[in-house]
């Protein structure tokens, strides 16, 4: 069973997520995603080129260049970015012996059925959730945090005593030449 994506499709997510948030129609410079997703420009050209090879993105060369969605972003799921970029995804091995599932005499290992069932649920939810639905889950999530009261550091502590000190006491020369 697959359990990790390769790191280029990782980038590929990133990159999609932040094409998303662009505002419709607007193009988004490679240097600009690179930026966004902490990638070097040098590696994010490559993943743009295969998105765009695969008909995800549509690329704009020049000044006023860049890349957007082909289509809509809430009919590009999850695996369609996945598979962009690592090819299709079908179970790699059995988990017990790192190897195709099957025993010599034709029996599956214990977790086959399990496993199996598995990776189909979790591939039917990435093909069921866009990148549209991950861009706004992320937002709202973003803006649940920042409604948050911000824990109060060390800082904020010792300012918070210092406060109900005197001025005096933090200027006595102040007080001499008054």
């Amino acid at each position: 069973m697959r359990s990790r994506f390769s790191q280029t499709a990782d980038y590929a997510l990133r990159a999609m997520l932040e094409i998303t948030r662009a505002p419709a129609g607007t193009r988004v410079t490679r240097g600009a995603i690179a930026e966004k997703t902490n990638v070097p420009t040098s590696v994010m050209a490559q993943v743009l080129a295969a998105l765009v090879r695969t008909q995800l993105l549509v690329a704009q060369p020049g000044p006023r260049g860049g890349y957007r969605l082909a289509k809509p972003g809430g009919k590009i799921s999850v695996l369609d970015i996945l598979t962009a970029i690592d090819g299709n995804y079908t179970p790699q091995g059995c988990i017990l012996h790192e190897r195709s599932c099957q025993s010599l005499n034709g029996d599956y290992c214990a977790f086959h059925e399990l496993f199996v069932n598995a990776e189909r649920q979790f591939l039917r939810s990435l093909q069921e959730t866009s990148i549209l639905e991950i861009v706004r889950i992320d937002d709202s999530r973003r803006a649940a945090l920042e409604a948050q009261p911000r824990p109060k550091t060390d800082a904020d502590v010792q300012s918070e005593e210092l406060a109900d000190v005197p001025d005096e006491l933090f200027y006595p020369l102040a007080r001499a030449y008054s």
